[in-house]
């Protein structure tokens, strides 16, 4: 007689539990992600009614699902925002050093003169080299998005996939 207000309780708790706290698990249609590629703007998405929960630029945003994810999806998100955000500094600065050297060259021919001549080639030469080490980095930081998301998607209710 002792157990049976036991098992009533263990019934109950289990009736309970997901009505408090314990959601049931996300379904592919609900919460699947994908990038969506607009005209001037990438976004990732999620579910079937294509919810955005970040949008693609220079800089990495933050992705919940896949910040809160599962480990491995983490690892590879992670990755993406550092790599992304290297890439896209690196860019920059490259950008800006290339454009300082045309200015310095533009001036030069302004003077008649070839005072900074060798700067300019060098700052030029520096800024292709660190603006193409950043758009590799870019690219390497979208290698892992795309990973972090399919790893995402693959840890979903209901088989990874349609």
């Amino acid at each position: 007689m002792t157990r049976t207000p036991a098992i009533i309780a263990l019934v109950a708790s289990c009736a309970v539990a997901p009505v408090f706290g314990q959601a049931a698990p996300c379904s592919w249609d609900q919460c699947a992600l994908r990038l969506q590629f607009r005209t001037f703007s990438t976004r990732v998405v999620q579910g079937a009614s294509a919810t955005p929960v970040g949008r693609l630029g220079i800089f990495a945003p933050r992705i919940e699902p896949l910040a809160t994810g599962p480990d491995t999806a983490r690892f590879h998100y992670e990755a993406y925002r550092s790599a992304q955000i290297a890439g896209s500094f690196a860019v920059l600065l490259g950008t800006v050093a290339v454009l300082g050297s045309a200015t310095v060259a533009f001036a030069n021919a302004y003077n008649n003169s070839n005072e900074n001549e060798a700067a300019s080639t060098v700052l030029f030469g520096a800024g292709l080299v660190i603006a193409f080490v950043g758009a590799a980095s870019t690219r390497r930081a979208q290698d892992h998005l795309q990973r972090a998301i399919w790893l995402y998607n693959r840890s979903l209710a209901g088989g990874g996939g349609p």
